[in-house]
């Protein structure tokens, strides 16, 4: 699997993360490697970057991704892009 994420660095802003992919091949889903992959990335961001939030842009009929993020990584919808 594999995460890429980069810090936002916003003037004016707290310092926080952004993960731009997250991809576990299909054959190695359902061991938790994506949990496991989030969770190094949330904890490099807060120990390298100081990082207070974590953000991300997930389709809303991605049901796999929302279950993961919302109740497994228990991240919130902060807002909704009609056009994403």
């Amino acid at each position: 699997g594999r995460v890429r994420a980069h810090q936002d660095e916003e003037s004016g802003r707290e310092p926080n993360g952004h993960i731009i992919s997250l991809a576990v091949k299909r054959s190695y889903r359902c061991f938790g490697l994506a949990n496991k992959l989030m969770d190094q990335t949330a904890r490099a961001m807060i120990e390298c970057f100081n990082a207070k939030l974590l953000s991300l842009n997930i389709r809303v009929s991605n049901r796999a991704a929302l279950n993961l993020y919302q109740n497994s990584l228990k991240f919130s919808t902060v807002d909704v892009e009609t056009k994403f």
